[in-house]
């Protein structure tokens, strides 16, 4: 089922999908999603002796769920969040606690990878 351009419509439209048996699949902000994300980081431990993992940041369920996984498996290999110049939202929410509209200063080819706003159980982790 293709809904709208944006979260908030996407999730509203499978919340009242609901009554008709349909479930939501969240994009991120969920520990099943982080959890099964994170077996990409294990992946690469047991292919790679690494000392550094970059992990592109969007949403930020790959960012955490390799974050959690390389952390929990004792490695001391170091993770890093990665995002373009010109769509750094994630970088400008730590940075300043929060991000909404203020966080998107230009607009360009990056357009897609916005998200509206970092969740929150993927900036505990």
């Amino acid at each position: 089922m293709l809904v709208g351009s944006g979260s908030e419509e996407r999730r509203d439209k499978g919340l009242n999908g609901r009554r008709a048996w349909l479930v939501v699949i969240p994009p991120y902000d969920d520990a099943r999603i982080i959890a099964g994300q994170g077996t990409a980081g294990l992946e690469i431990l047991k292919i790679f002796r690494v000392e550094l993992v970059l992990v592109p940041v969007g949403g930020g369920g790959l960012s955490s769920g390799v974050a959690a996984a390389v952390k929990l498996s004792g490695s001391r290999a170091k993770v890093m969040g990665v995002e373009p110049a010109l769509a750094n939202d994630a970088q400008q929410s730590l940075r300043e606690g929060s991000c909404g509209a203020d966080c998107r200063r230009e607009r360009g080819q990056h357009d897609g990878r916005w998200i509206a706003h970092p969740e929150h159980r993927d900036r505990e982790l």
